[in-house]
């Protein structure tokens, strides 16, 4: 049966120095893999990969929030990264799971339409993040990241090459448009918020072109190359 091995803060500047990617499981990942990995190791980048994402890469740190993930890719885990589990995440969902674990204590205004920027506080995280990538960026300021990178945030409102994720074909969140629109606005809200007080770079193309820099990755851009 797993246990909980600590607190998130317990981790504190465990990536001094280091640079950290954040690894969403959006469309792009997919589509620019050779690229992500390839600038990985040249660059000896921390990862914190998000939900289903070991197919792409093993990361370091292996976060989870949303229990309909946990439940359904939880098998994807690797015994070589350490397990962040948000704070919401079900005891009976966790009984099911084979890995030791982090708890990641944190509260998430962005669901109560409040947006405000991250703080650590009583070795809690408050702010508003919406999804766990946007999570994974207070974490990564948390390892003492010395630059924060962050690809997969795609947007689900405008699927990159028609798919909503890199581990499936075609409208794999919602195809509610009118919902994923929201849900776009909600994240973009909480982006700013965030990079207000942790600077951040989208290295992957994404609807949240404000936070985007092109220039990390490599120019090939073929899908041929994942």
């Amino acid at each position: 049966m797993p246990h909980c091995i600590g607190n998130v803060f317990d981790l504190s500047g465990k990536c001094k120095d280091r640079d950290v990617l954040i690894l969403g499981a959006a469309s792009t990942v997919k589509y620019y893999k050779k690229n992500i990995l390839n600038l990985i190791k040249k660059n000896r980048l921390v990862v914190i990969g998000i939900n289903n994402i070991t197919h792409i890469i093993i990361p370091d740190y292996h976060l989870w929030t949303n229990n309909k993930r946990l439940e359904t890719f939880g098998g994807c885990i690797d015994k070589q990264s350490t397990i962040l589990l948000g704070c919401n995440i079900l005891k009976d969902t966790i009984e099911r799971m084979k890995f030791n674990y982090y708890n990641v204590p944190y509260v998430d205004t962005a669901f109560q339409g409040i947006f405000k920027e991250p703080g650590f506080y009583q070795y809690v995280i408050k702010g508003s993040f919406r999804v766990a990538g946007n999570l994974a960026i207070a974490i990564a300021s948390i390892l003492g990241a010395r630059n924060i990178y962050y690809a997969g945030v795609d947007g689900y409102s405008q699927p990159f090459n028609g798919d909503q994720h890199c581990y499936g074909n075609g409208l794999t969140d919602s195809c509610d448009m009118k919902y994923e629109k929201a849900k776009d606005e909600i994240i973009y809200n909480c982006l700013k918020s965030i990079h207000s007080k942790i600077p951040f770079k989208i290295i992957t193309p994404t609807l949240f072109k404000e936070f985007y820099d092109q220039t990390l990755l490599a120019a090939n851009t073929k899908s041929g190359n994942n």
